[in-house]
């Protein structure tokens, strides 16, 4: 069993930590993110979503940012994120 347990070890990828300070964050991946940008149209506007995105055989890491800024000021936040929803 411990042999075993060795031969998983060895195949596994080695996470490392990667710094987006533009979007705010940081995050470990399998492997270096990709980059994508779409508009997404929201009942506020249409905004940038820039999705990071690595993948591991089947598992995957995606992490999205969308900034609304001011456009969203006094809106209801389960509106936004619903308009959001449906504007993906």
């Amino acid at each position: 069993m411990l042999c075993f347990a060795a031969a998983l070890g060895a195949q596994a990828p080695e996470w490392k930590s990667y710094s987006y300070p533009a979007d705010g964050f940081s995050a470990s991946y399998p492997s270096v993110p990709e980059l994508s940008k779409r508009n997404v149209p929201t009942d506020a506007g249409s905004f940038e979503l820039r999705a990071y995105l690595a993948q591991d055989g089947e598992a995957a890491l995606f992490v999205g940012v969308c900034d609304y800024g001011s456009a969203v000021a006094g809106r209801n936040p389960d509106t936004v994120l619903e308009g959001a929803k449906q504007g993906l």
